[in-house]
């Protein structure tokens, strides 16, 4: 009997009470919702991947002790065998009964030996795989990254002999799915979220919240003073709130002032109580300081609502306000130790750049959410054609650095903007265009981006050595300019701090460097 999503939820939560507030429900219902996210990405049957998502535990709701087994019987038994053999897949990896995370089956439970035969001679196919591992992505509360839905399983279930290669095997074949994304699955988690909390909405400040303002402002400085806990977003703490009408006005920065970026201030509210949860600014771009430290949005939670999963959401309401701004490539900054928040950005597809120490000691993350839908680069290139693509990991998923090194358009963009990089391209483009009439050579029409190691020439110098001035894992801009009348060719490789010029022959025979060159900025 074939089913919808709506039929399959239906079923899954049929004869319970409150089954929102129940864990493997609304685990099973964001297995679901990211499994036909991606289905549908990967030009796969995202109904089929969704119903299967739903009801891959349903197995719980009629045996918490064996429930593979159970799901599986009760699929068979009430018209829908077509569905029940994702009940016995979605656990074990590699066709393996004992791959599992967790504990493992029991020899002694009812139906081991059908399920361990089924296991074995199944075929898997990719909707085994995408539940397999949206299932080791999403808690009850949303989705998290797989290192720490693994970790958070053997705390409470053990571990065993084959835990380490459950752990490989869920980790390649989370890769896999990606490389054929071309993107981070995580970059849908803004999406998954959405489906949490619907009574919540970001507001501006009005006159109508005066009172709820002072009460929340209070409250926070209060666990502020006894807690040492920081302040976030600094925006509504900046000036005294009994002043409201000073307070109003001078809350949002809508022009650069001292150094200071404009920004828009937006406060959390729940519909259903009337009351303010917390506060976000969303800063327009990055100055050197933000870019470093800042980040474009600083949230914050009221103490008394903390722990509730509403950072999580605010951040994927604020990410939509980012998408308004022309905001496509958003950084999110929070120290170390603040597991909540990193927590909450991870959940909201954040991927971790980097850590740092600030000038006062702090060890802080900088992580990247990318919000472009058009596919893994974050520049625009054609990804699907280029010939390195299996070797790339794509910029949505390793914050623009596809090769391991660093890339002058991915930097560009994630710190100003696409159009910022457009006319930083242009700029340089004419720079290269002047050094190379300078050398009497032909002018480059565009630059293309270019991997280092498939442009890092070995070229040889006055002396006899043969240097490689590039770095293999980099991405630079250049161009090729073909000479009339010879076999050879021009190069022109730069980035934001040099521009280069060789010449060389067919399959880049006999290279030789004509100009090495600085650049100001």
């Amino acid at each position: 009997m074939k089913l919808t999503a709506k039929q399959a939820y239906a079923l899954l939560i049929e004869g319970l009470e409150a089954p929102e507030t129940i864990g493997y429900v609304t685990h099973s219902r964001f297995v679901g919702d990211l499994a036909g996210m991606i289905a549908a990405e990967l030009g796969l049957d995202a109904a089929y991947a969704t119903v299967l998502g739903y009801l891959h535990d349903i197995g719980r709701r009629i045996d918490p002790g064996n429930h593979i087994y159970a799901g599986y019987r009760f699929l068979k038994e009430h018209g829908y065998g077509e569905y029940a053999f994702i009940c016995l897949t979605h656990s074990f990896l590699n066709n393996d009964i004992e791959c599992i995370c967790g504990r493992q089956l029991s020899p002694e439970s009812e139906g081991y030996a059908e399920v361990k035969a089924f296991v074995e001679s199944h075929e898997n196919t990719d909707y085994d795989r995408i539940v397999q591992t949206c299932d080791l992505l999403c808690l009850h509360t949303g989705g998290t990254t797989l290192e720490a839905r693994i970790d958070d399983i053997e705390s409470r279930k053990g571990t065993h002999a084959k835990s380490q290669a459950h752990r490989a095997a869920a980790i390649a074949q989370k890769a896999d799915i990606e490389r054929r994304l071309g993107h981070s699955i995580y970059a849908f988690y803004p999406r998954l979220s959405g489906t949490r909390y619907p009574g919540l909405r970001l507001i501006k400040l009005t006159k109508a919240y005066e009172k709820q303002l002072g009460e929340m402002i209070d409250e926070w400085k209060a666990d502020q003073e006894k807690n040492h806990t920081n302040r976030s977003p600094g925006a509504i703490f900046k000036n005294d709130y009994h002043d409201f009408d000073f307070y109003l006005e001078h809350l949002e920065l809508k022009a650069p002032t001292n150094g200071k970026v404009p920004g828009s201030v937006f406060f959390l509210l729940d519909e259903e109580r009337d009351r303010l949860l917390g506060a976000v600014n969303i800063r327009h771009y990055l100055n050197d300081f933000l870019y470093r430290e800042g980040g474009h949005i600083g949230d914050g939670i009221r103490p008394s609502e903390r722990r509730k999963g509403f950072a999580t959401k605010m951040i994927g309401l604020a990410l939509k306000e980012c998408r308004k701004l022309g905001i496509r490539h958003v950084l999110m900054v929070c120290d170390k130790d603040n597991i909540g928040s990193a927590k909450s950005i991870i959940n909201n597809g954040g991927v971790l750049e980097n850590e740092f120490v600030n000038d006062e000691g702090v060890i802080e993350q900088r992580y990247w959410i990318t919000l472009d839908d058009a596919g893994c680069s974050l520049c625009g290139a054609d990804c699907a054609a280029c010939p390195l693509k299996t070797t790339c990991r794509g910029c949505a998923a390793t914050c623009g650095r596809p090769f391991g090194g660093t890339c002058v358009a991915a930097e560009t963009i994630k710190r100003s903007g696409k159009q910022a990089y457009v006319a930083f391209k242009e700029k340089l483009l004419a720079e290269c265009n002047a050094l190379l009439a300078a050398n009497g050579l032909g002018q480059a029409k565009t630059l293309y981006e270019l991997s280092g190691a498939y442009v890092n020439l070995a070229l040889p110098l006055p002396s006899g050595e043969a240097v490689r001035f590039l770095n293999d894992k980099n991405v630079y801009l250049g161009a090729q300019i073909e000479q009339e009348g010879t076999n050879r060719c021009i190069g022109v490789l730069a980035d934001a701090d040099f521009i280069l010029l060789c010449s060389y022959g067919a399959n880049a025979a006999d290279p030789r460097l004509i100009a090495y060159q600085r650049r100001n900025g």
